[in-house]
């Protein structure tokens, strides 16, 4: 079996520093930092739980703290420890999210 191939966007989603990769439908990896993502969107701070010295997603439990979101499907994909979540999203569309 073949491993999928990637690409990766351009600054400034691919920082290395990143704690979160959000990955297009169009197979492009954006590098992003849950923090920024967290002040920014009302979605991703409720998707986000911050514990003594990570971040890891909501959804240990396995029930939807929030009816309003659904849970994330687990186990998460990681690239060298850091979380993937797969969007539904293509890259042209996630690029016009730029601070």
């Amino acid at each position: 079996m073949s491993n999928p191939t990637y690409s990766v966007a351009e600054p400034p989603f691919c920082r290395k520093d990143a704690d979160l990769i959000l990955l297009s439908k169009d197979r492009v990896k954006f590098y992003v930092h849950s923090q920024i993502l967290k002040v920014s969107s009302s979605v991703f701070e409720d998707m986000f739980v911050v514990g003594d010295s990570t971040t890891t997603i909501n959804n240990t439990s396995g029930r939807n703290p929030n009816p309003k979101f659904m849970p994330l499907p687990g186990p998460l994909e990681e690239d060298e420890g850091i979380p993937i979540i797969s969007l539904s999203e293509s890259s042209s569309i996630l690029d016009t999210v730029r601070p």
